[in-house]
């Protein structure tokens, strides 16, 4: 039997609502070894209207003990061990902590609303963009059943995702998850180091660039340590890449301009739907944060490029 770690709460209660919910039903969320936000419910599912949200959240309940049962078999662990931790949710994706042990796995599960393959796309992407930067999560196992899909990923504890609650900031998950904002000098030095990560993993012979960025939304994590080294090599060093949806075909210089531009405005609100690169983005980046960007990144490649020059000599 699955140890089961997420508290369920009714579906009914709103997000900004969850701390007085969880006080009214005496559940105690304080917990300095929490890894997410840790209460599950059908409010984080993203479906479509003529999809019932507790249906399909029962749904994908059942398709991971599916996977975590068959994990089981497969690594000959006593399914008793083995915990399930809801830690994260977003338009594509729901994300879960598998523990057993000391051994931690990050579940990225499809949401509903998304279409079969996608999430298998996200992970050959991931894949190959591992081939091109260690700090690019790679997923090491993919599961699906009934038109439903997962893919399995090495767990960085306590996590900060970088995301934008109208400024800037992360999302820290320790003692209660929690949205805390950068400063001045932080933002800048972040925005900047995930502008260069993007032009860094630009593929310059197939020449293709990540596309579809939720740069606002976590699609960038740091470790929790963040902080012990906030130049821009430091951060850009720690800076670990866990999404990427698309690719899209341009140019370099073409791509450089679609960075330049889409990053310098809020295509949530201005015209959504011809974004390539920054999609859905809230929050605009400073045009020095953008250019400094692609300074540094083009500075990466050139490194690189030396690199696999010394290499092959």
């Amino acid at each position: 039997m699955i140890n089961y770690l997420q508290r369920d709460i009714d579906p009914s209660v709103h997000f900004g609502n969850l701390i007085k919910w969880i006080n009214d039903h005496n559940q105690s969320i304080i917990d300095f070894d929490n890894k997410g936000i840790g209460i599950m419910s059908p409010y984080y599912i993203n479906a479509h209207d003529y999809q019932d949200k507790g249906y399909e959240y029962q749904k994908i309940y059942n398709f991971i003990l599916e996977y975590i049962n068959k994990y089981a078999i497969e690594h000959n662990i006593p399914s008793e061990k083995i915990s399930l931790e809801f830690i994260n949710y977003g338009k594509y994706s729901l994300v879960y902590v598998m523990s057993y042990d000391d051994n931690h796995i990050t579940l990225t599960v499809k949401q509903p609303l998304i279409w079969y393959g996608k999430l298998k796309e996200e992970m050959d992407n991931l894949i190959e963009l591992h081939k091109m930067d260690s700090h690019v999560i790679c997923p090491f196992d993919y599961y699906t059943n009934e038109g439903q899909e997962l893919y399995a990923t090495e767990y960085i504890n306590q996590a900060r995702c970088i995301a934008t609650d109208e400024e800037w900031g992360i999302y820290v998950p320790e003692p209660i998850y929690h949205f805390e904002k950068f400063t001045p000098e932080e933002k800048k030095i972040i925005n900047t180091a995930m502008i260069a990560k993007l032009v860094k993993l630009y593929d310059g012979e197939k020449e293709l660039g990540i596309s579809k960025c939720r740069l606002n939304g976590g699609d960038f994590i740091l470790p929790k340590d963040f902080r012990d080294d906030m130049s821009l090599e430091g951060i850009y060093n720690k800076l670990i890449l866990i999404a990427a949806r698309e690719r899209v075909k341009y140019p370099f210089d073409h791509y450089l301009n679609i960075v330049e531009t889409e990053f310098y405005r809020r295509p949530f609100y201005d015209n959504p739907d011809t974004s390539i690169v920054n999609n859905c983005g809230k929050v605009p980046m400073s045009l020095d944060e953008i250019c400094d960007g692609i300074n540094y990144g083009i500075e990466m490649r050139k490194k690189d490029i030396l690199v696999r020059e010394r290499k092959n000599n």
